[in-house]
């Protein structure tokens, strides 16, 4: 009987330790696009444990697909971010001043926003990274991590079948990524399963 409900129990600490020891550690695409929009506390981090761990990482053919496709995209909304933040300060700053009908040389306001500025500037430049896709310090890191560490994919014949059972799953909702039909890019609403498949 304990073979058959062993799925269901917790794992025990030798178990937890074990795992931690000898398991191969897969990434999916969102882990590599984060890596655009987290604060460079946080990519150091992540770039910190990927290279600790690069002796036990790999990612599916078909993440490689999904990061190059959404990349670009990525690095332009991580640019907007910046600027709209920008905007808005300028609009809080415009906002208190003609709210409190301070006066345009007011040496406070001026203060609070050179100070205010000041941090912007060197928040921006910490974190934003990667300005141009063709100077992309991001990807070069990801390259030299994953040399040799990318699954082989699937044929496009393969990918139809696995499409097609896909279909079939997602009637039944049986995971992974039957919930990816709500997806707004039904390009890839099977993207999920062929990454498991490739798993």
């Amino acid at each position: 009987m304990i073979n058959a409900i062993k799925k269901y129990l917790p794992l025990t600490s030798e178990e937890k330790t074990e795992i931690w020891k000898n398991a191969i550690f897969v990434f999916d695409t969102n882990i590599l696009l984060n890596l655009y929009r987290y604060t460079s506390k946080t990519r150091k981090q992540l770039f910190e444990a990927l290279y600790k761990l690069r002796n036990r990482i790999w990612i599916p053919a078909h993440v490689v697909d999904e990061f190059w496709k959404d990349r670009e995209k990525v690095i332009s909304e991580t640019i907007k971010v910046y600027s709209n933040i920008q905007h808005q300060i300028e609009q809080l700053l415009k906002k208190i001043k003609e709210d409190l009908k301070i006066n345009e040389n007011d040496k406070e306001l001026k203060s609070l926003k050179k100070t205010i500025l000041k941090w912007f500037e060197k928040n921006k430049q910490e974190n934003l990274v990667v300005i141009d896709d063709s100077n992309d310090e991001i990807l070069s890191e990801l390259l030299k991590i994953f040399s040799g560490k990318v699954g082989k994919g699937f044929s496009e014949e393969e990918i139809s079948g696995i499409e097609l059972e896909g279909k079939e799953r997602f009637e039944k909702q049986i995971p992974p990524g039957y919930e990816d039909l709500n997806k707004t890019n039904k390009d890839n609403v099977y993207g999920d399963l062929i990454i498991w498949k490739e798993i």
